[in-house]
């Protein structure tokens, strides 16, 4: 049993497609922000099935979400020997937001320079 979540945040990196034995997952980690400046929380989301496959490549680094899903708690332990815990958000719904940040825009194409043309071409024009 989880927790349904519903939050807005910024991916920190682009979405990863994993092929597992139950079939596709895309692997994304939103940053959440919370009160206080330095009060970011990370959660990584994990988004099944075909839809997954098709909404990755839209998951790049910067891109503003609106995510809703079950949250899990993961304890693991660390290669120290310590115990940690991790939250996980398994998506049900994504929403995009706004766009990405500006750095991670793709930058517009510049027009194709026009051709050089001399004074002599220009008036043997017919018009």
């Amino acid at each position: 049993m989880g927790i349904n979540a519903y939050f807005l945040g910024h991916l920190g990196r682009p979405a990863e497609i994993k092929q597992t034995e139950k079939g596709v997952v895309a692997v994304f980690s939103v940053a959440v922000a919370g009160q206080q400046k330095d009060d970011t929380e990370w959660l990584e989301c994990c988004f099944f099935g075909e839809r997954a496959r098709k909404v990755a490549p839209f998951l790049g680094k910067g891109s503003q979400v609106m995510v809703s899903g079950l949250l899990k708690k993961e304890i693991f332990t660390r290669k120290n020997g310590q115990t940690a815990c991790q939250l996980k958000v398994l998506v049900r719904g994504l929403e995009f937001c706004g766009q990405a940040k500006k750095e991670e825009r793709a930058q517009p194409q510049a027009p194709a320079v026009a051709q050089n043309y001399s004074a002599a071409s220009i008036n043997d024009l017919p018009f």
